[in-house]
């Protein structure tokens, strides 16, 4: 890759990273958030992946929710997990176009 083409990706990624975590924790959690949250938060990893027919999400993001939680609690906490993820998925998306479809 370029340097410029670098130079370019790195500025897209900081960018989305301003976006998203600029006022993460402006607003208190939502109830789908809230109820993930607490299931996280649960002792074990077991109970965490329990089903709740109201929630469609798979079960990585609550069992890596879990793990994150040990670390640290609280509501940015928690979203900063997801922010992180949606920051990567920037320059991996940029690679699988550039690799599957060209640079141009």
């Amino acid at each position: 890759m370029r340097r410029r083409d670098s130079l370019f990706l790195l500025a897209i990624a900081l960018l989305a990273a301003a976006l998203r975590l600029y006022h993460l924790n402006a607003q208190s959690l939502w109830i789908d958030e809230a109820d993930i949250y607490q299931r996280a938060l649960r002792s074990n990893w077991q109970e965490t992946l329990g089903t709740n027919p109201w929630i469609p999400d798979p079960p990585l993001h609550h069992l890596l929710l879990h793990f994150w939680l040990k670390l640290r609690t609280g509501d940015w906490w928690a979203r900063l997990l997801s922010a992180i993820f949606g920051i990567a998925a920037v320059p991996m998306a940029h690679r699988l176009v550039a690799r599957t479809i060209g640079r141009r």
